[in-house]
């Protein structure tokens, strides 16, 4: 168990302490009072109301047991250290106090040919809009000193849990689902509760090269992914981008405790990853700008095989061309699935269940 600071409170107090949670409580007796949220917003100013660090794991530092900063991480920017050896917890590791630091991303990325570390922060100044600083981790950098490749501004501050990386570039989706901060209080902090879709708002595309910092912005359709599966560079201009769209209200709805205990009777019939998204392949020509989407072919006619989630590769082929990707499929919550899904030929594809 990572023995985060909320975690050892609500240890010790029997019941759990002020802190932001991701899904609102059973009941309304059971909420936030309004001192416990002044609480809560003390602590997120301080960057430590939330600290359930459990999505994903990180090394960043020297490729070793003794010198690794090992990482629980997830999209806040305060993740957890612990000890390889014999997982124990060492504490929490704080980016720079200034400027302040809104998010991070739990899904990092290794540089292609190196053990650098990819990630990135958003972050706001004194003055000026929130904006999103790539930053590279080499192995002699600790969790305060990345060294700082590109910064953009989005027009929007999207809910976004990873990226790709190629040889050359990082590519980040910024999608028409953001968090409405500006509710956070009223609704008990609850970070889930306060997921909202733009109308109207089509998906900014930024492409950072790695190697001169230069940002490429550009546009595409309306869209939701939390899992980026991979990229990889065709040719000087084009960039392939495989992506696992799906409903962004799944991050509240499908993942919610009452609704997993109580499933329907009946079953629907519905993917998790929604009745029109498909695994999609997204080719950026950098030099004209232009964006076109693709599908891959159903061969073995199988429901499960295009709709899938938690996309996994080979990480030797991270940021290469590849050919297989892993996932999860599920209808409702009663059919579920383990898919091996060949980009290159679609007549290899296969479905575990």
């Amino acid at each position: 168990m990572l023995e985060s600071p909320n975690y050892l409170a609500s240890v010790a107090a029997g019941e759990l302490q002020p802190m932001s949670t991701l899904n609102k409580f059973g009941t309304v007796e059971e909420e936030w009072t309004f001192w416990e949220k002044m609480t809560i917003l003390k602590k997120t100013l301080q960057m430590t109301s939330f600290d359930n660090n459990n999505p994903a794991l990180w090394r960043i530092g020297k490729n070793n047991a003794d010198d690794g900063i090992y990482l629980a991480v997830t999209d806040a920017p305060v993740p957890t250290r612990f000890n390889i050896s014999n997982l124990s917890t060492m504490g929490m590791q704080y980016p720079k106090i200034w400027p302040p630091t809104i998010s991070g991303c739990a899904h990092w990325m290794r540089e292609v040919g190196t053990d650098n570390s990819i990630n990135f922060q958003r972050k706001k100044a004194l003055t000026g809009p929130p904006y999103v600083e790539v930053q590279r981790y080499r192995p002699e950098d600790d969790y305060q000193t990345p060294e700082v490749i590109a910064t953009f501004v989005p027009k929007k501050l999207s809910t976004i849990h990873s990226f790709s990386i190629t040889e050359n570039y990082a590519i980040f989706f910024f999608y028409p689902v953001i968090i409405d901060g500006k509710r956070m209080f009223e609704t008990g902090f609850h970070v889930f509760e306060l997921l909202t879709w733009l109308d109207d708002e089509n998906t900014e595309v930024f492409v950072v090269n790695l190697k001169t910092g230069r940002v490429t912005e550009l546009e595409t359709n309306p869209t939701y992914s939390a899992h980026h599966a991979n990229a990889y560079e065709n040719g000087e201009n084009e960039l392939i981008v495989d992506i696992a769209p799906t409903p962004y209200s799944n991050l509240r709805d499908y993942l919610s405790l009452d609704n997993m205990l109580n499933p329907p009777k009946v079953s629907k019939g519905v993917s998790t990853n929604g009745e029109e998204e498909q695994f999609t392949r997204y080719t950026i020509n950098t030099e004209s700008k232009e964006i076109s989407t693709s599908a891959f072919p159903n061969t073995i006619e199988n429901k499960f095989i295009n709709d899938f989630d938690f996309p996994t590769i080979n990480e030797d082929y991270r940021g290469l061309p590849y050919c297989i990707v892993y996932g999860w499929s599920a209808i409702d919550y009663s059919r579920m699935a383990l898919v091996k899904k060949n980009v290159c030929d679609s007549t290899k594809d296969k479905v575990f269940y």
